[in-house]
């Protein structure tokens, strides 16, 4: 007799060794499929393709049975990415359709209520009123569905398996689909934080994109602005400020002078100026002939221009220094003094290249 009992314990203990063993095994190879799952991401597969693994090793696992992961949308009002490789095509709508509430198919109830649902016999829960005719018309009897949580707890989807038989399951059984929905959980979130910094990257290469070209325009009208240097000499304020105006929409930076001493000043500052604009009165075309010898002297390779408001167009004397003056009268002069020094500028480009 207490032979008998002997051997009844070695026999329990064996069956229920083989048993865990069995089930360590299946662990192990849902685990192995979240590995692969994840590895597929890193080398470029899309998040459907990664579950896909996951699904297949589920089904595996069962050896009968259909499975699906079905993922939420952000609000989680509704359903929005199947993958599920072995449901009939005519199924597909039926699933991404079902009603996530407490009277939708067990994965709507699951994507509502958060929590694990097992429905053995579709045909008799009374909670499958919306779905059990569809379900029961593809030959559906049972089905077993658990939620997909993220690390913050938000429902990212639900996974689940359906059978052509009514069943329900285990407590190994149980702990299985925990196994394979929190696989599931890892490789969804490993998807979203791979999204997130390329989101990141992107956006930082497009801030930094944008930030050297600011750096070049700012450069670029640095340089412009440096290379286009004028010095207005002219006693007549209103006439400067409107060559101010005139200049800054050619590009160019205008420093003021309202007489020959100012402009010696700004000339012997060691400024690297371009062109000397001067603005000839009839009673002072001495003064500014000598102004402009004077920043010859200074300056030797400065251009210089005048301005007169006379209503001639010969020149004024000296003409070795003299680039070109017009009759500046009425609301033409800006128009002429436009062309004068676009070309002055141009001219002095080219030979700056030669």
């Amino acid at each position: 007799m207490r032979r008998k009992q002997q051997c009844g314990v070695l026999y329990w203990f064996t069956a229920n060794l083989h048993e865990d063993r069995l089930q360590a095994n299946k662990i192990i190879a849902l685990l192995e499929a979240e590995h692969g799952a994840v590895a597929a991401l890193v080398a470029g597969a899309s998040l459907s393709c990664a579950l896909e693994k996951i699904v297949r090793e589920v089904e595996i696992q069962w050896g009968e049975g259909v499975a699906a992961c079905i993922l939420l949308q952000d609000d989680a009002d509704r359903f929005v990415t199947l993958i599920a490789p072995h449901f009939p095509l005519a199924y597909h709508p039926v699933l991404l359709e079902s009603d996530i509430g407490p009277r939708g198919s067990a994965f709507g109830i699951a994507g509502f209520s958060g929590a694990p649902v097992f429905s053995g016999d579709i045909a008799q829960d009374q909670s499958w009123t919306n779905a059990r005719g569809a379900a029961l018309s593809h030959g559906y009897r049972a089905c077993w569905a658990a939620p997909i949580f993220s690390a913050r707890g938000l429902i990212l989807g639900v996974l689940g398996i359906m059978f052509s038989s009514s069943r329900h399951p285990t407590q190994d059984e149980t702990v299985l689909l925990t196994v394979a929905t929190r696989a599931s959980a890892h490789v969804i979130e490993q998807h979203l934080h791979a999204s997130l910094q390329h989101a990141h990257l992107d956006m930082r290469g497009d801030l930094l994109a944008c930030a050297a070209e600011l750096h070049a325009q700012a450069k670029a009208q640095t340089e412009s602005a440096a290379a286009r240097m004028i010095l207005v000499a002219s006693d007549d304020a209103a006439l400067q400020t409107t060559l101010q105006h005139a200049l800054g929409r050619l590009g160019c930076r205008a420093l003021q002078a309202c007489n020959s001493e100012s402009a010696m000043l700004i000339l012997g500052c060691g400024i690297g100026l371009d062109l000397l604009l001067i603005h000839v009165l009839e009673r002072g075309e001495a003064d500014s002939l000598e102004l402009a010898r004077q920043a010859k002297r200074l300056l030797p390779g400065l251009q210089i221009l005048f301005m007169s408001s006379r209503q001639s167009d010969e020149p004024v004397g000296a003409a070795n220094l003299v680039f070109g003056i017009d009759s500046l009268n009425q609301s033409i002069w800006v128009d002429a003094l436009s062309r004068n020094i676009s070309a002055l500028l141009a001219d002095q480009a080219m030979n700056a290249i030669v």
